[in-house]
């Protein structure tokens, strides 16, 4: 706690416009931007929040920094509204004791609904505002926006992937003041500019949709994007052919790239401490359930005929379960290795050797699944 009170007083800042640097100014309040250490200490502070939702009826909250989701679920709408609208200012006093507010400005409200359910929702939701003593009104919007995702009420993801191909094309657009087919920039750093600018945009949240069945649609429009970069890189014409530019640029293609993404967030399922939420949300035989866990957002239908798999449910059914489960954490900053246990020393050759190089020590720690090579050398000195 003394190193966090530390960390956030006598915070200073400066404005910087090109080369002019102006004069400091003290921060009373906030957290660095762009600290690593922002959203961890954010999470230590609402932490007791998450907690106390954990005994909230057919309603998750959900905190990242400064954006916050509350999901609810029910047998009817009205059941949603007045669980909604109940929790909703449960969360606002909490914040507002803990010195924190909402913006009911900022606020968005989405309805799901199953196919087969012909009920209409709501129009509005009217939620508490004490800042102003009074209740604002909320419209249901078909697509909201949520960490960067456009999440559809009908969780149709073309929307989504379009703002991403559209976002694409514009960064394209821009960069190609640096340069063109006679000067500037040459292929290889063109090629750097799209892995580092082009392409993270173009697939951003694509394990979402990657199980979708209109997957091919999807896969389809950021393929226009990208053969926008194809022709960048290379300095082709528009009317070249694709699959050449590619090879010639060593970029993968669009469906390759995105079964990478897949495969690779699949495979981190399998570096998650056993308490992780997403092996919570699996259930067993990822995760023996216990009564410290976070209840799933949507009752478990057992009635239901068929259930569509959410995208976790494929990242996860790509792998075998018996492949060995890595521990992140095996050694603990706070605990200290008994390497003396399992590493021996050679002795020097020679001890009249002045600065030589005697012998170097391989020593190989296999623990299961983990193996830890240290190489050492001994300098023999009079």
């Amino acid at each position: 706690m003394e190193w966090i009170d530390a960390f956030l007083t006598d915070c200073t800042l400066c404005l910087r416009f090109n080369n002019k640097v102006g004069p400091l100014q003290t921060q009373p309040t906030g957290t660095p931007q762009g600290s690593p250490l922002s959203p961890i200490i954010s999470a230590l502070y609402t932490a007791p929040l998450l907690l106390l939702s954990k005994h909230w009826q057919d309603v998750v909250l959900s905190l990242y920094v400064d954006d916050g989701l509350i999901f609810a679920s029910g047998p009817s709408w009205t059941h949603v509204q007045r669980t909604l609208q109940d929790y909703y200012a449960t969360t606002y006093h909490w914040l507002s004791q803990a010195g924190l507010s909402l913006k009911s400005s900022k606020t968005e409200l989405i309805f799901f609904r199953r196919s087969h359910d012909k009920s209409a929702s709501p129009t509005r939701l009217f939620l508490p505002d004490h800042s102003i003593h009074s209740y604002v009104s909320i419209t249901p919007s078909p697509i909201v926006r949520y960490l960067g995702f456009y999440i559809q009420h009908k969780l149709d993801w073309k929307h989504h992937v379009q703002v991403m191909a559209n976002w694409t094309r514009a960064s394209l657009r821009a960069i190609k003041v640096l340069g063109n087919s006679i000067r500037g920039l040459n292929m290889a750093n063109w090629r750097l500019l799209y892995h580092t600018i082009v392409l993270p945009t173009l697939t951003y949240s694509s394990q979402l949709w990657w199980a979708s069945p209109k997957k091919k649609t999807l896969i389809a429009i950021l393929r226009t994007a990208q053969n926008v970069g194809l022709c960048l890189i290379t300095g082709a014409f528009h009317t070249s052919p694709v699959e050449p530019l590619g090879v010639l640029a060593h970029v993968l293609p669009i469906h390759v790239h995105l079964e990478k993404l897949a495969s690779n967030s699949a495979l981190r399922l399998l570096r998650l401490l056993p308490w992780a939420l997403p092996l919570q949300l699996l259930g067993p035989p990822w995760h023996d359930p216990s009564p410290n866990d976070f209840r799933p957002p949507v009752p478990i239908q057992c009635t239901c005929r068929s259930v569509n798999q959410s995208a976790l449910n494929c990242l996860a059914a790509q792998l075998n379960l018996a492949l060995p489960r890595f521990d992140p954490h095996l050694i603990t900053p706070w605990e200290v290795f008994p390497w003396a246990s399992r590493v021996s020393i050679m002795s020097s050759t020679s001890a009249g050797n002045q600065r030589h190089w005697t012998s170097d020590l391989l020593a190989t720690y296999n623990e299961g699944c983990a193996a830890i090579t240290l190489m050492a050398a001994h300098v023999s000195t009079d």
